[in-house]
């Protein structure tokens, strides 16, 4: 199986419109929004990977935003800018028309999709030093930082006023031998 594919079907008839082949492997679900759909690809080991940005009427690439790390999750959409969890490569923002990124916060291992709250971008970590994060949307500096009783294994939701994160002791690969969480 080829699971590099991104297909789209007439919702009513289930008919194939378009179908996309990424370079890498896909794994998270796409974002639509404006009459685009925004994709990250590459798994966990993938190096060197894309954020796509594709015409939603018929799949052709309009822009695309490399990293050198993997996009395992969606990114997450707000205020007309794409926040991204690229794993190695830590958190990007990316102008959702142009492509062109805005800020990176990087020295953290981040896979989960970004919750934006009124209060700025929030996101966690499960490799290294397992914390809470808060960015400034504007520029990306970091607003808090909280340690975590655990990894950060889930993305976070958010009521507007509260962030609610999932934890573990596990990784993506195997649980661990007392699991916690």
């Amino acid at each position: 199986a080829d699971n590099r594919k991104l297909s789209c079907l007439d919702a009513r008839t289930g008919q194939p419109l378009w179908e996309f082949t990424a370079a890498c492997e896909l794994f998270a679900s796409p974002v639509v929004a404006d009459g685009r759909v925004f994709l990250g690809e590459g798994l966990h080991e993938s190096k060197d990977s894309k954020l796509y940005c594709l015409d939603g009427a018929t799949g052709k690439p309009l822009w695309t935003f490399p990293t050198t790390s993997h996009i395992e999750f969606s990114p997450t959409l707000a205020d007309g800018r794409l926040y991204v969890a690229a794993g190695e490569d830590g958190v990007y923002c990316v102008d959702a028309v142009t492509g062109k990124q805005a800020w990176r916060f990087a020295g953290v291992h981040v896979d989960m999709s970004p919750a934006v709250t009124p209060r700025g971008v929030v996101f966690g970590t499960v490799y290294g030093d397992a914390a809470f994060y808060c960015l400034d949307p504007k520029d990306g500096k970091e607003v808090w930082k909280r340690p975590a009783p655990l990894e950060v294994c889930g993305s976070p939701s958010t009521d507007g006023e509260r962030v609610f994160f999932g934890l573990g002791n596990g990784n993506f690969e195997a649980s661990h031998a007392q699991p916690k969480g």
